[in-house]
């Protein structure tokens, strides 16, 4: 059988612990296994763990008896948390579907979290007074109560057509100390919590089919220190709630009314349902003998005040009484508890009924002894874990706001910061590209201010996107701030020259009137500009020198100078051209003893230095690569390499409202944030309904 389909569940309660090992195949989940056993002291109170240690060996024990009976080595657990300080919120969220293109499983997931985040945040805002308190609660589980198409009701959105879906949910969350002592006690037993749930929920997966959920059912789970209630009707869970009065009041009470101890009242509390009498010595060495009647009657009173804070939170909860009740949990079997249950929410009494796992569900067991309300909840979230594979419940923060995260894979940082709504590309701080443009033919840059990057911390140690996070942890993200682009205006460009000396200016080859002040100051240079000051020259009335070569002033004709590096005679031959209004001499030499070349009739060979073109200029600092189909011109700033997230300044990804899964390839292969670019790479960052 595949290991990855095996189901290892702890059910942690006040007065046991409960394993199942079970295995999903085809559909259908199969019990392998299970072992119950008792703890040794009090160690649980009202479903709080008091005693990790204690909790732990047992928990422990249990693990070990299955591993050995089973030949399997668990890593991983799947648990369930009491409704101790139980709260629930309800949310909703909506999306617009793409026309023509069905609903994938991923939009569904998308917006049940999301649903899930709304929910977190009418619960915290639903008490402002209490803020402070309500932000140690976490989400613990959710229920899907509707999934709408075009505003009708359906029940899987999955593979559905329209133009928006709308899901509601209801959220369940726990204080934070109910869910630090579970995880204690499972890292104690070397486990990885794999799965996280409600037992409430759980249990109604184990006893209330999907088909049967559309009756309005009322499902109690009796604990040692919580009774936890769940309401199905219309075909989903609509309603989680719990009462904190649950099987310890009536041991408590027994306790009292024979003055013996946690342990002995727990066996009296066991024998009421039975015909045995029992024998027993209080704290004071009295010898007591006792019938279960006898037993019944000293608790009568609690067992009542149990099944009437059973019922008002049912008609609380539900409006009124339910179709029919199910009592599971080792409380369920108080004598006479459903009549006494169906009496005070008015109903038959053969409406409310104890409640055992349904093997209708695509469920099997293999001992009858399963067959108990017991043991409801531990194979209910064997059950839970099964369908829903890997959605642990974790919560995180990011600068200070509390989020909720799903267990389904391997959760990086990455992940936080799009749950949170921040881009990655605000992390990274873009040093504009520079101002390019020439200046008389010759190259110039302006630079504006660098960029500054942001900073990510998990628990104040740095880190990056690619960091993997869990449960508890704390991300702060400092957003990145960008370069300021740089300015240059036509004097400042032109600063070099004196303007009285200037007989013109061009740019781009348009004239400029640089005479009007306000012109130079407001004309600003754009990247690629080309500027010409021209100026009013006196070189006829000096010497030049050219190439090594004395040229004096002279008119058209031949004159025969002297090579400065060489004894032999060169003929200059000298010539006028026009250029920009001012007369310059061009030059010919003509080395003796060598052929004169031919050149076209009245043109001489123009000795210059030759233009310092922008496409000339190799700088490794400039790099253009094509992102989904257009070029992108990036600047290397630093000595640090452009990576693919430099890349997400040009990218407009709408992280709320995600298109499939997110593709980053370079050059047709996979990549991810941290890779490198080159120069002529091809990259592609899209959604996969984009591609």
């Amino acid at each position: 059988m595949d290991d990855k389909k095996i189901v290892f569940a702890l059910d942690i309660g006040t007065r046991s612990v409960v394993g199942i090992v079970g295995a999903l195949k085809d559909g259908h989940f199969n019990i392998l296994d299970y072992e119950q056993e008792f703890h040794e002291k009090r160690a649980m109170r009202d479903g709080q763990i008091e005693d990790i240690d204690l909790v732990s060996r047992v928990a422990n024990s249990v693990k070990r008896k299955l591993e050995q009976r089973t030949g399997q080595t668990f890593t991983k657990v799947s648990i369930a948390a009491a409704g101790r300080a139980l709260r629930t919120a309800a949310a909703s969220f909506s999306y617009d579907l793409i026309p023509n293109q069905p609903i994938s499983s991923k939009i569904i997931q998308y917006m049940e979290y999301s649903a899930i985040e709304k929910a977190q945040e009418i619960f915290l805002s639903d008490s402002p007074e209490q803020e402070s308190s309500l932000k140690d609660y976490y989400c613990v589980g959710y229920s899907v109560t509707d999934y709408l198409l075009d505003d009708y009701k359906i029940k899987n959105l999955e593979g559905q057509k329209g133009k928006k879906a709308v899901v509601d949910i209801i959220a369940a969350f726990l204080p934070a100390s109910v869910l630090i002592s579970l995880y204690a006690v499972t890292a104690r037993c070397g486990l990885e919590v794999d799965n996280l749930t409600l037992e409430p929920i759980a249990a109604i997966h184990a006893v209330v089919p999907d088909d049967v959920r559309f009756l309005n059912i009322a499902l109690v789970d009796i604990g040692g220190g919580t009774s936890d209630i769940a309401i199905s009707r219309d075909g989903s869970v609509i309603a989680y709630d719990m009462v904190t009065i649950a099987g310890d009041e009536i041991t408590e009470a027994l306790m009292q009314h024979y003055l013996t101890n946690f342990a002995t009242a727990e066996r009296i509390k066991l024998m009421l349902s039975g015909d045995e009498p029992m024998e027993f010595k209080d704290i004071l060495g009295n010898e007591i003998s006792l019938t279960p009647d006898e037993a019944y009657e000293a608790v009568r009173e609690p067992i009542h005040a149990l099944a009437e804070a059973i019922s008002q939170r049912i008609l609380l909860i539900n409006g009124s009484a339910p179709a029919a009740v199910f009592l599971v949990g080792g409380g369920s079997q108080i004598k006479g508890l459903c009549k006494i249950v169906a009496d005070k929410l008015g109903m038959a009494a053969n409406r409310v009924a104890v409640g055992v796992v349904n093997t209708e569900n695509n469920l099997s067991l293999f001992s009858d002894s399963l067959y108990s309300p017991t043991f409801v909840t531990p194979i209910g979230i064997g059950i839970v874990s099964s369908l829903y594979r890997g959605c642990d419940f974790f919560a995180i923060s990011v600068n200070g706001k509390r989020i909720m995260l799903f267990n389904h894979q391997t959760i990086k940082v990455l992940d936080a910061l799009m749950f949170a709504g921040i881009k990655p590309s605000s992390l990274i701080g873009l040093t504009p590209p520079n101002l390019v443009y020439t200046l008389n033919g010759v190259k110039k840059t302006v630079k504006g201010t660098p960029g500054m990057p942001g900073e990510l911390l998990v628990n104040g140690t740095p880190a990056t996107i690619e960091t993997e996070i869990k449960q508890g942890d704390e991300i702060t993200a400092t957003l990145a701030k960008n370069g300021t682009p740089p300015a240059l205006t036509l004097r400042d460009a032109i600063g070099e020259f004196d303007l009285k000396a200037i007989s013109m200016i061009k740019v781009n080859d348009m004239p400029i009137n640089f005479h009007d002040v306000n012109t130079l100051d407001a004309r600003e240079i754009s990247y690629m500009d080309q500027l010409e000051v021209i100026i009013a020259s006196e070189m006829e009335e000096t010497d030049h020198q050219i190439l090594g070569f004395q040229v004096p002033t002279a008119s058209a004709g031949e004159v025969t100078t002297q090579n400065i590096d060489s004894a032999e005679p060169v003929t200059v031959e000298i010539n006028k051209i026009h250029s920009h209004s001012i007369d310059q001499p061009t030059v010919s030499l003509l080395l003796a003893d060598e052929p004169e070349e031919e050149l076209p009739a009245n043109q001489s060979a123009v000795v210059s230095e030759p233009e310092n073109s922008i496409d000339n200029i190799n700088s490794k600092a400039e790099i253009t690569v094509t992102l989904n189909g257009s070029p992108v011109h990036l600047v290397q700033e630093t000595n640090e390499p452009l990576i693919l997230m430099h890349l997400l300044k040009y990218v407009d990804l709408d992280v709320a409202n995600p298109r499939g899964e997110l593709i980053l390839k370079i050059n047709g292969v996979d990549a991810n944030y941290a890779d490198p670019i080159n120069n002529h790479d091809v990259a592609v960052i899209k959604w996969s309904e984009d591609m």
